[in-house]
């Protein structure tokens, strides 16, 4: 019994993840109500689901406010301009679509390229502040990087965040019945999935950009360090170069006193 109740029991442990993601999910949509704080959200959320994977010991309610605090003010200026950039595309693809006279299909390119970039930093941007600390220009760069670099994973984080969206915006009865259930259990759930797959290509790109610069660091140590060898080596010929020139200045004070003695002599 005592076996079944440990939290390195499995079954505990799935359990215990369960009941975590269900009490996030609830902290989330709570604070998602204002809007101005889904940035701060999707970080704590993701800060939870990240410890989730990595089998750390997840205090929920500690963990994600004390990264929405951390976070707010990064997270709310990466979320407010990505909103309002998504709803000025999607509005004019909206006019297009529409057939309004003057418009043609072509004007559809630059918006979708927008709103693609727009869900690169969305996939990894926010998963990358909760977990690193950095500046939201360099998170944007390494989101937009990080997205390009990994193609195919996403263009699937992009599916799911849009059929995630497209169920909760459904009046399907089925896609109702779905969007029930995301209210329960399934936004922490589907950041808990999106987050396998982040942390993936954190762990290929990030590690290898972090060995990079450590190498980087390392060759201009030894730069350093073999510059003050070289410095060393020159002060050092200088020292010996400039020791005759002292011993044939003592000598030659040596040898004037006996000159002296000479003329000295001479003169008697």
């Amino acid at each position: 019994m005592n076996d079944l109740l440990k939290n390195t029991n499995p079954f505990m442990r799935f359990m215990t993840n369960v009941a975590n993601l269900i009490l996030v999910n609830l902290l989330f949509l709570i604070t998602c109500i204002p809007v101005v704080t889904i940035g701060a959200a999707l970080c704590g959320l993701y800060k939870v689901t990240f410890e989730i994977l990595e089998k750390e010991e997840v205090f929920v309610i500690r963990d994600y406010f004390t990264t929405f605090l951390k976070k707010f003010k990064n997270g709310t200026l990466l979320w407010i301009p990505l909103l309002l950039i998504d709803l000025i595309m999607f509005y004019s693809m909206l006019i297009v679509n529409s057939g309004i006279e003057g418009t043609a299909t072509w004007m559809l390119i630059p918006p979708w390229i927008v709103v693609i970039l727009s869900l690169c930093i969305i996939c990894y941007a926010f998963p990358y502040t909760a977990n690193y600390e950095d500046t939201v220009r360099n998170t944007v760069k390494k989101s937009v990087i990080l997205g390009m670099s990994a193609l195919p994973t996403t263009v699937m984080l992009s599916l799911i965040h849009a059929a995630t969206i497209d169920v909760m915006l459904s009046t399907n009865t089925f896609q109702v019945v779905l969007g029930s259930i995301l209210l329960f259990m399934g936004c922490a759930t589907i950041a808990l999935l999106c987050s396998v797959f982040v942390r993936r290509v954190f762990n290929k790109f990030l590690v290898e950009e972090e060995a990079s610069d450590e190498v980087d660091s390392g060759e201009d140590a030894s730069d350093g360090e073999d510059t003050s060898d070289n410095l060393s080596d020159t002060s050092d010929s200088d020292d010996d170069e400039s020791a005759p020139s002292v011993d044939g200045s003592a000598s030659g004070d040596a040898d004037a006193p006996d000159d002296a003695d000479d003329s000295d002599e001479e003169e008697s």
